[in-house]
C-alpha cells in the first residue's frame, strides 16, 4: 500500500471532517445561547456517563467488530451474528450499571430514558466502526456528516417545541443515533440470525477488544473527569463554562484525529495483514509525518485565537473560561499521537499494554484534578489534562516501539515547530493591534499564510506536496 493510498484516502476524509468540525462548533455556539451554563453543565454531566458506561462496557464489542469484521477466517454471517449477540449482552450490563449510577450521581433523568439512550448511542458506535472498517469511504463521510447536523436541528427544533433544557440536546442526540443506525444497517445490508451465533471467538474478542478499552478509557478520563471533580468543589455552572470552551477544542481536533487515522489505519492494517512489517513501518512513519504536519500547528494556531474564538462561538456568559481552550488543544495533539503509538499494539495484538499504559495516564490526571483544581479553580482541569495527555503519549511511544517501530522525521518535525512558532508569533502580533470578529479570521488567513510558506521554504515536505498536486491534478482532469 503506497503513501499515495493513504492521501487519497485522506483527501477524502479530511475535508469532510473539517465540515464536521464547523457544524460541531455552529452547534456548540447554538447550545451555549440557548441554554444557561447551569442547564449546559446537566449535559456535561449526564452525556459523559453514557460514554464512560460505553467505553466500559461495551467498547470491547465495538474494537472487535473493527478489528475482525473483514477477517477471511470468519463467516460474514456468522459473525455479524456472534457481534450482535455480544452487543445485547453488552447493553444488559450496561443498562443495570446506569441505573445504578443515575442514583448514586442523582442525575434529574429517569432511568428508563437514560437506557433508551445508551442503546441507541452504542448501537450506532458499533455499526459505524463496521461501516468504516469495511472501508465504504464516502457512506461513513455522509452518516458521519448527518450525525452533526441532525443532532443540531433536533436539538434546536425540540428547544423551540418546549423542551428548553439539557433534555433538548439528550433527545437530539437519541434521533440521531437511532435514524443513522437503521441508516447503516440498510448500507451494510446487515441480516442477523442468532441461530448462526458462535460462542468459540468470543473469548478472543475479548482479549483484543477489551483491554483496548484502556485507550478509550484513558480519553474518557482524562476529557470527563475533570468535570465531575469540578463538581465536587464548584456548581453545575462552572461544570457548563468548562464544558462549552473544552468542547470547542475537542470537536476541532478530534475530527482532525478521527479523519487522519479513518484514512490510515486501514491501509496500514491490510499492510501488515500482509506480513510486510518494513512496509507498515513506512506507513506508520508516513502517517505521523501527515499527523505533525497538520496537528501541530492546529494546537497553536488554537492556542493563539483561543479569546477571540470563545468570544466569537459562544455566549458571554461562558467567555471567562477562553483560556481552556488552547490549554486543551495541546492536550488533544499528544491524545492524537497516542493513537499512533498505540497501533503497534494493535496490530501485534499485545492490547494489554495499552491498558496498562492508559490506566497510568488515568490516575495522573486524577491526581492532578483532585490536587490542583481547588487551589487555582476549574480552568486548571484543561493543563492538567494536557499534561496527562503528554505523559501518556511519551509512554506510548516508548514501549510501542518496541514492538513496530515508529520512526519520527526530526527535520521534519523541527520544520514543523519552526513554522508554528512563527505563525504564532505573526498572530499574537497582529492581534495586538487589530480587534473585532472580521479581523479575527484575517488573522487565522494571514498566520496559516506564514505556517505554509515557512513549511515550503523548508523543504521538508516536498514529497507530499508533489503528491498533494498530482492528486488535485488527478481529480480536476477526471472532472472534465
Amino acid at each position: 500500500m503506497s503513501r499515495k493510498g493513504i492521501q487519497r484516502d485522506m483527501m477524502f476524509y479530511m475535508p469532510a471532517k473539517v465540515l464536521e468540525g464547523i457544524i460541531g462548533v455552529v452547534a456548540i455556539s447554538v447550545y451555549s445561547r440557548l441554554l444557561s451554563p447551569d442547564e449546559y453543565g446537566k449535559y456535561g454531566l449526564i452525556n459523559p456517563l453514557i460514554l464512560i458506561t460505553f467505553t466500559l462496557i461495551s467498547g470491547w464489542v465495538y474494537h472487535s467488530a473493527y478489528r475482525f469484521s473483514n477477517d477471511e477466517s470468519f463467516d460474514a454471517s456468522t459473525l455479524l451474528s456472534t457481534l450482535a449477540a455480544m452487543l445485547l449482552g453488552s447493553q444488559f450490563v450496561a443498562g443495570i450499571l446506569l441505573v445504578l449510577e443515575r442514583y448514586y450521581f442523582k442525575y434529574d433523568i429517569s432511568p428508563l430514558l437514560l437506557i433508551v439512550f445508551y442503546l441507541s448511542y452504542s448501537t450506532y458506535q458499533v455499526l459505524s466502526g463496521l461501516l468504516v472498517s469495511k472501508r465504504y469511504v464516502r457512506s461513513a463521510v455522509f452518516v458521519s456528516l448527518g450525525a452533526m447536523i441532525i443532532k443540531l436541528l433536533a436539538m434546536v427544533g425540540l428547544y423551540y417545541m418546549g423542551v428548553q433544557n439539557h433534555m433538548a440536546i439528550l433527545f437530539g442526540n437519541f434521533i440521531s443515533d437511532t435514524l443513522l443506525a437503521l441508516t447503516i444497517a440498510t448500507i451494510l445490508k446487515i441480516r442477523i440470525n442468532f441461530k448462526h451465533v458462535d460462542l468459540k471467538p468470543v473469548k478472543s474478542f475479548i482479549a483484543f477488544g477489551y483491554p483496548l478499552i484502556g485507550l478509550s478509557f484513558t480519553m474518557m478520563i482524562m476529557s470527563l473527569s475533570d468535570r465531575f471533580i469540578i463538581k465536587l468543589f464548584y456548581s453545575e455552572a462552572e461544570v457548563g463554562i468548562y464544558t462549552a470552551n473544552y468542547s470547542v477544542a475537542s470537536a476541532a481536533f478530534t475530527l482532525l484525529t478521527v479523519g487522519l487515522m479513518r484514512a490510515v489505519y486501514p491501509n496500514i492494517l491490510s499492510s501488515f495483514q500482509k506480513g510486510d512489517v518494513k512496509d507498515t513501518e513506512h506507513l506508520l512513519a508516513q502517517s505521523i509525518r501527515l499527523y505533525q504536519l497538520i496537528a501541530i500547528p492546529a494546537a497553536f494556531g488554537l492556542w493563539m485565537i483561543s479569546q477571540g474564538v470563545s468570544e466569537f462561538i459562544l455566549d458571554e456568559a461562558y467567555v471567562e473560561g477562553a483560556a481552556i481552550i488552547g490549554y486543551v488543544a495541546f492536550g488533544m495533539f499528544f491524545l492524537g499521537l497516542s493513537e499512533y503509538a498505540s497501533k503497534p499494539f494493535e496490530l501485534t495484538k499485545k492490547t494489554n499494554s495499552i491498558f496498562i499504559i492508559s490506566i497510568a495516564g488515568a490516575l495522573l490526571n486524577i491526581l492532578l484534578n483532585f490536587i490542583f483544581i481547588p487551589i487555582y479553580g476549574y480552568a486548571v482541569a484543561a493543563l492538567t489534562t494536557a499534561a496527562s495527555y503528554a505523559f501518556h503519549s511519551i509512554l506510548m511511544v516508548i514501549f510501542g516501539s518496541k514492538r513496530i517501530k515508529l520512526r519520527f522525521d526530526i527535520k521534519a518535525l523541527i520544520s514543523v515547530v519552526i513554522a508554528s512558532v512563527a505563525m504564532t508569533l505573526t498572530g499574537f502580533w497582529l492581534l495586538d493591534r487589530v480587534s473585532g470578529k472580521v479581523t479575527l479570521i484575517l488573522v487565522i488567513f494571514a498566520s496559516a499564510l506564514v505556517y505554509f510558506v515557512g513549511i515550503g521554504v523548508s523543504g521538508a515536505y516536498k514529497q507530499e506536496i508533489k503528491l498533494f498536486r498530482e492528486l488535485i491534478g488527478g481529480r480536476r482532469h477526471a472532472s472534465k
